[in-house]
Order: structure tokens, then sequence, then C-alpha cells
């Protein structure tokens, strides 16, 4: 009975901390009261089915699917499959393209994950793979508004950025809410909406949440998800924090980043941060020189390539190939710019 009652608790705990502002974030009262309100709600609604016991085989398997992992990525409720293949069908369908497809992955990992976007572009990511080719859906999964350039004016409709994508030259928008996000829009920023937490001031500072690293950038909140990159968030002051590494160690005066077998170990401020590069993903998977780099040499971020009627790409130093027909695209094509599935 205690370990039941322990495991309630630290459940809810985690669900307030998630749902629910820690001191500092900016929040207003209302939203601080709603949030408590719907935090409480789900727990009391769980409690009568049971929490789960720490030998309980089904409770330890879910926890697993959503904890973060140590190489510094989160398991995401996409699979590679699903990631990969919406990256060549939005490819292909020109909503978004990628000559070298390993940009789409990074993005993922290295820049949506860590702003705490994750569930706004897995659903993006798992439309798109689910319309096996079908540009139209494709264009809606993206949820594409026409045409635009640096005179555009982003805007919120609710919890929805609109914004121009000026690398694309296309407006787009992002249902914020996926991620409990809001939308706003920055200060001096007009082709820009973003997703964040909240407005802030400007002696808000930096400060942990939980696992976010938040600071105050024109007027409205960004993250940056700490565990993420296999780090921790620590607070050195009211209005000071900073992602730091993971390990209990601190770094001596004699500290020298160094691998261990296919982990680097590096000092992250001022804590030691053990990255293990064979759990990362599809990227940068052997440890050389302290940092992880490409398992294979066979290539280097090179262009996509064709074989035949199927795709070829590079990830971790080899080429992956991809079946076109399997994706509901049509034969690998060579561009001006590597090469992609048809329409």
């Amino acid at each position: 009975m205690a370990r039941w009652l322990v495991n309630c608790v630290r459940a809810g705990g985690a669900l307030i901390d998630h749902l629910v502002p820690s001191v500092g974030r900016p929040y207003d009262d209302e939203m601080y009261a709603s949030r408590i309100s719907v935090a409480l709600a789900v727990l009391l609604a769980l409690v009568p089915l049971g929490c789960p016991s720490d030998d309980d085989p089904a409770a330890t398997d879910a926890a697993t699917d959503a904890a973060p992992v140590s190489d510094g990525s989160v398991i995401s409720t996409i699979s590679l499959d699903e990631l990969v293949g919406a990256c060549i069908g939005a490819s292909a369908c020109g909503v978004k393209t990628y000559p070298i497809l390993a940009n789409c992955v990074d993005a993922y990992f290295d820049l949506f994950l860590p702003q705490g976007l994750g569930p706004v572009y897995d659903a993006i990511y798992r439309c798109v793979y689910e319309a096996k080719g079908d540009c139209t859906t494709i264009k809606a999964c993206y949820d594409e508004r026409g045409a635009c350039d640096n005179t555009y004016i982003a805007n919120c409709d609710g919890t929805t950025a609109i914004a121009c994508d000026l690398i694309d030259k296309k407006v787009y928008a992002l249902k914020c809410d996926l991620a409990q996000l809001e939308c706003q829009v920055r200060s001096g920023q007009t082709t820009a909406a973003s997703c964040t937490p909240g407005v802030c001031y400007s002696t808000f500072g930096t400060v942990c949440q939980g696992s976010w690293l938040v600071s105050c950038v024109g007027g409205v909140s960004e993250v940056e998800d700490c565990v993420v990159q296999g780090l921790v968030c620590k607070s050195s002051s009211a209005t000071t924090a900073a992602c730091v590494g993971e390990q209990a160690v601190g770094c001596s005066q004699k500290f020298s980043p160094s691998c261990q077998d296919d982990t680097a170990i590096t000092c992250v401020g001022g804590k030691e941060h053990h990255d293990d590069c064979t759990r990362h993903v599809m990227r940068h998977t052997r440890c050389s020189g302290a940092q992880c780099v490409a398992a294979g040499t066979a290539c280097e971020h090179s262009f996509n390539r064709c074989s035949g009627a199927q795709l070829e790409a590079c990830f971790d130093g080899e080429w992956k190939q991809y079946d076109c027909a399997k994706l509901g695209l049509g034969p690998c094509e060579t561009l001006a710019s590597g090469a992609n599935c048809g329409k």
C-alpha cells in the first residue's frame, strides 16, 4: 500500500510539474489556477484505476516509452520510419525540400525537440507519412497557407502560430497547443510567431522550469530543453540558470575531454557530461576526439542520390536506401541539387 501511494504521489507530482509553472514562470494567476485544476482533475481520475508499482511490467514499459534517454534525445511518439518517410514525402511534393535528407532529421532532433515542439512536429510528420505521396494532403498536414516575403506580418489565431518561413517563402501554421504551449509574436520580429510558455518581462532573467531552461527574448519566453541534450537544468540564482552536465562529478582543473569506448566525456557548466554516441539516432554514433562523429566513411553530409528507382541518402557516414514506391511516390529523380523520390 505504501509503495502504491508513493507511486501515486510521484505520478501526480510529475503531472503537476509538467502542467503547472514553477516559481518565476511567466503565467498570470488565471492560467496558473486553470492548469492546477486540470492537473488535479486528471490525477483524481487516474487514482481509481490504480497507480503503477515498481514491479509492474506494463507500468515500466509505459514509463520507458515516455522517458528521456541519455543520448541527448527523447523517445518521440513517431517511429524513425515515419520521420524519414515524412521528410522524403514533403520533399517530393515540394512542401519542404531536402536535397540532403539528413538535414530534415537533424532539424527534428536538434531544433524542434529542444524547443519543446516535439508533439507539434510528431503530428505533422505522422500526417505526411500516412498520406503516402498524396501531395494535396501533405500540404494540408503542414497547413501551408500561400507565399510570403519579408514584409509578411506574423500573427496568432488562438494557440495557432501563423508565420512566414523566409527560406521556403511560404506561410505555415503550427498548432502550439499540441505541445501545451501558446502562441505569441516577439516584439521586433514581424515575420515569426512563436510557440511559447507565455509572455515575459526584462526582469525575468533565465530560470529552470523542470528540464526547461527558459529565457526572455523580445517579451516572449524561449525554451531550451536541457534533457533533450542529455543535460540537466541548474539554477545559480533566482534569475540565472544554465544547462549543465548530468553527472554529479564536477570538472577538476585536471579534467580533459575524452572517449570511453563510444561515450564522449566532456565538461558542460562545471559538471561532467557523458554522451553515449551509440544511442544517437542515425548520426554520429562513434566517439573520436572526445566527440560523437559519424561511424562510417562512405559519405559525409552528402547530397541524396538515386540508385535505380530507389533513393539513397547519407546517414552516419553510410548510404541508406529507401523504396520510393512503398512511400506512395514515383521513382527516384536526379535533381539540380541532389535527388528525391518523384511525385
